[in-house]
């Protein structure tokens, strides 16, 4: 056998041992994706040998009509398997879109959403006015002028593509967790929490749907799982911000961590915050966002306190302080930390610190308070020294 011949029988073994090996009853994306481009890869092997192998001896002659004949089988078993993956995907898109009417026209009617034309003043609605664009892309969709056969790729003819969808939900579902913030804080506002529970509620639909329409983008997901914090189900928003992690071929944003650490901590779980927060933080120096590392080493200090580590809580208030010397809660917690440490005199230099701070914004009552624990320090080191 010549050494073309024996080439090119080996490629046609290794194409019959994957169709071998493949199980297309599992009907996982998995082995679809496999299998298409396995048979792509078949059908370019046995062009390669009829082009190039112009002495074929009998066995790799009939290797070669064997496996033809499984390709043959294989192509039309994949274009079945093709086809109901494409039905499912319709089906999937099609109520997708039905949810895309029902929470648009739920926020026009509740006021989440006003329209251009409506003006501000007293009374006015609270709503947020959303893009132009976003508006159009979901009105298109709520009366059905802007089709809704084609929901598993670029639209192409129908008026919107599936990015410009997910970019409206997005927006969408930031109105509604806004919303629902903002009744979650008024004290006048009834009913309550369960209003503002439904507008976190629909802003996770909101999210939910961008995730199927924009893959992988952090984004979208970091939304999604802080809705589901607000609405306390903390062991979805954890998941959700791994999934986030995980999409991105293991690629860790700092923002993406800190919500990640936010999940563990309203849970208690002070230590893994901590860690967690600390992996934010260090990806946020690295991207030299200040603003971040300086919320990121905040939050540290919030869960040392949490484990009564006061020292380290103090450094931690201490480091974001100097990063962002205007803000005195950043001193009062250092100072706070300090005193529950039992470190008195640094404790009352800082309260002092803070007092002289908040004044300078006018916040008198809080001034008034950082001297009085000053006092209290001072009395302390007092005691202590006796």
């Amino acid at each position: 056998m010549t050494e073309g011949n024996k080439s090119s029988l080996l490629g046609i073994r290794k194409v019959e041992k994957f169709y071998n090996d493949s199980d297309l009853l599992s009907g996982s994306f998995q082995i679809v994706e496999e299998g298409n481009a396995g048979l792509a890869n078949a059908k370019m092997t046995i062009q390669k040998i009829e082009n190039s192998v112009g002495d074929m001896n009998e066995e790799l002659s009939m290797a070669l009509e064997s496996v033809k004949k499984q390709v043959v089988l294989f192509e039309s078993r994949m274009k079945k398997v093709n086809d109901e993956l494409t039905k499912i995907f319709v089906r999937l898109g099609s109520g997708l879109l039905k949810e895309v009417k029902r929470v648009f026209i739920y926020a026009k009617e509740n006021g989440v959403i006003i329209s251009a034309d409506d003006a501000g003043g007293d009374g006015a609605a609270p709503g947020y006015k959303l893009d132009p664009a976003h508006i159009n892309v979901l009105s298109m969709i709520a009366t059905g002028s802007g089709g809704d056969n084609d929901v598993t790729s670029e639209n192409d003819g129908a008026g919107w593509t599936d990015s410009q969808l997910a970019s409206a939900m997005l927006e969408l579902g930031g109105a509604f967790d806004r919303i629902g913030n903002q009744r979650l804080g008024d004290l006048t506002l009834t009913p309550k929490p369960n209003d503002s529970n439904d507008m976190f509620g629909n802003a996770v639909r909101c999210f939910g749907i961008a995730s199927c329409f924009k893959l992988n983008d952090c984004d979208v997901l970091c939304n999604l799982a802080k809705c589901y914090e607000e609405l306390g189900m903390s062991d979805v928003a954890i998941d959700v911000v791994k999934d986030s992690i995980s999409l991105t071929n293991g690629t860790q944003h700092a923002e993406t961590m800190y919500n990640l650490a936010t999940s563990f901590e309203s849970k208690g779980d002070f230590q893994k915050a901590t860690k967690i927060y600390q992996r934010a933080s260090e990806l946020a120096a690295k991207d030299g966002n200040v603003d971040m590392l300086c919320t990121c080493l905040r939050s540290i200090g919030v869960c040392l306190d949490g484990c009564e580590k006061w020292k380290e809580a103090a450094k931690a208030y201490l480091v974001a302080s100097e990063l962002s010397p205007s803000l005195p809660e950043l001193v009062s917690a250092r100072a706070i930390s300090l005193k529950n440490g039992g470190i008195y005199g640094d404790a009352k230099k800082a309260f002092l610190e803070a007092k002289e701070l908040f004044s300078e914004k006018g916040l008198e009552d809080h001034a008034d308070e950082c001297k009085a624990q000053a006092d209290e320090c001072e009395g302390l080191e007092n005691q202590s020294s006796v």
